[in-house]
């Protein structure tokens, strides 16, 4: 670790900021910056490194430009880029990051300019059918893991309320995010269980468009019977989930408002349950006799969230 000869507050903070990269030699260079954001996999890590550092951003605001911060400027311009690529990569929107920092912060930043046009060149990405090609950018498999576990936490996880789907896209990768493993083989297997992610959620992102479920309701329905059905015939799944919205919209039980009465929800619930047992979806499987099955209040769920 590089030595700190600060006055006392300011060398605590610089400490807590530092010690996630203890083990780094600064330098400006690509490998230099993918070491330090691979440390910043870990959600903990990730959270306790950003309170650190806008802390930190926060003391030199204040005390620059006091003499006694030189000897470490490169320090903290590296620290600040590292804090920039971190943000970028968790937005969703691909945001530079540097809206969050004070003025100083960012004119250092933009100062080392090698630095910072490694920063801006690495792949922020969305998942889509064509993200593939933004991974093959990275050299490693650690370094492709982070890049996609990062977007994929932006989608799955920091915009909770998606949908059933996405909710269980979100469990998947939650599980994948628990493993501490660092060999190589759990590497390799990580990156392979993380596309798998994104490539269902590539196809999520298609399947409305794909299967024609474009009205209120039907794609967000359709899911639901997906995961409760014994059948799992694509187009059967999304007549019945058409049908389903068409009875609740010709009898205008989804009226703006219906959700946020107990009445409304259960108005809607129960011509869900009835129409399940019309013989035409005799084919999703469910017990005519279960007075409560799963797909209803879950169905409730997912319609809810379209009721602004």
């Amino acid at each position: 670790m590089i030595g700190i000869s600060l006055s006392k507050p300011y060398r605590g903070k610089w400490s807590v900021a530092w010690i996630l990269f203890a083990g780094i030699a600064i330098q400006d260079t690509r490998a230099c910056l993918l070491a330090a954001l691979r440390k910043l996999q870990d959600g903990e890590s990730a959270k306790q490194f950003e309170q650190n550092f806008k802390s930190l951003s926060r003391l030199w605001e204040a005390i620059s430009p006091d003499p006694c911060l030189y000897p470490h400027r490169f320090t903290y311009q590296w620290l600040s880029g590292v804090f920039v690529a971190h943000r970028r990569r968790k937005s969703k929107g691909g945001k530079d990051g540097l809206e969050e920092l004070s003025a100083k912060t960012r004119k250092l930043i933009e100062e080392n300019i090698s630095f910072k046009q490694m920063v801006d060149a690495l792949p922020v990405f969305k998942i889509d059918q064509n993200y593939t090609g933004h991974l093959e950018e990275l050299p490693t498999a650690a370094d492709k893991a982070a890049a996609l576990e990062a977007m994929l936490s932006a989608e799955l996880t920091e915009d909770g309320g998606q949908g059933f789907v996405y909710r269980l896209l979100g469990e998947r990768l939650q599980k994948i995010k628990q493993s501490k493993d660092a060999s190589d083989k759990a590497t390799e297997d990580r990156l392979q269980d993380l596309q798998h992610i994104a490539e269902d959620l590539a196809q999520t992102k298609t399947e409305p468009e794909r299967l024609n479920l474009t009205q209120p309701g039907e794609y967000e329905l359709f899911t639901v019977l997906r995961g409760c059905a014994t059948t799992q015939d694509e187009s059967y799944l999304a007549d019945c989930a058409r049908q389903m919205i068409g009875q609740l919209q010709t009898h205008q039980l989804l009226a703006p408002g219906w959700s946020r009465s107990k009445g409304g929800r259960m108005r809607v619930g129960n011509s869900l349950l009835a129409e399940s047992w019309n013989p035409a979806y005799a084919q999703l499987g469910f017990n005519p006799d279960d007075p409560q099955p799963a797909f209803v209040d879950l169905a409730l769920a997912e319609l809810a969230g379209l009721d602004g």
